[in-house]
């Protein structure tokens, strides 16, 4: 039995193997996960708010939903429209603040006021998304989001309705590298340098080491315990 020659045998395997694989570019949608937003605040002294010498509160922790509302990747290049929670409540009890308290994308600031993109995207040919738009099959992008401004607005207490807003005139960004959409837990999004904070047209201090991390969904005890306090802290703010 004759054998076909090398050239013959090159030009069937070629014309008759499948189509390589080929990605859906990832479409509109929503993404949203737990996070914890940590930052230092510095109260000057000598202002309407903090008489007296100044403070440093390291560690100001509050916790929340982070959203975004993502168009039609294009490209390598996937666009965030504008944001939905990233409003992050905490307690303080060291007698600074005395009471509970909320930060970032709250009023007078909408999701709105935020925007950003997710560049250098990279999508996993195994995933069965890959070839549907999913976003599961999101490997690895570069992750930025930029605002004018955000508040800290302190909720119960001797200080509740205290309102400040770091400058519009600074602007921030978060960034990060995520590994998924949603990102996996652990992943750290930080915004560098201080921003200026204001109590209406006062300067009263500034914002520093600001970083967010993406933490694990609760256990079914453990949204029930977040959706208590989201409900106490709510009926706080309504009294």
């Amino acid at each position: 039995m004759r054998r076909l020659p090398a050239f013959l045998v090159v030009l069937l395997w070629v014309t008759h193997s499948p189509p390589p694989a080929n990605a859906e570019l990832i479409g509109a949608g929503q993404i949203s996960f737990h996070a914890t937003a940590i930052q230092d605040i510095t109260l000057n002294g000598g202002t309407v708010i903090n008489p007296g010498a100044e403070i440093v509160i390291s560690d100001v922790v509050g916790t929340g939903i982070a959203g975004l509302n993502i168009g039609d990747q294009v490209g390598d290049t996937i666009p965030i429209i504008s944001v939905f929670g990233w409003e992050f409540v905490g307690t303080d009890t060291s007698g600074v603040v005395n009471g509970d308290f909320r930060f970032g994308n709250i009023p007078p600031f909408t999701g709105a006021d935020y925007s950003g993109q997710i560049t250098n995207v990279v999508q996993d040919n195994t995933d069965p998304g890959f070839a549907t738009g999913d976003p599961s099959s999101f490997l690895s992008g570069n992750y930025s989001v930029s605002g004018d401004s955000f508040a800290f607005e302190v909720l119960t207490g001797e200080s509740a309705g205290l309102l400040l807003t770091t400058d519009p005139a600074q602007g921030f960004s978060f960034t990060s590298t995520f590994d998924g959409l949603p990102p996996s837990a652990g992943t750290v999004i930080t915004s560098s340098g201080d921003l200026d904070i204001y109590f209406g047209t006062e300067l009263v201090g500034f914002s520093s080491n600001r970083r967010i991390i993406v933490t694990a969904i609760p256990e079914p005890g453990g949204v029930a315990c977040l959706l208590l306090l989201t409900a106490l802290v709510t009926g706080r703010r309504r009294r």
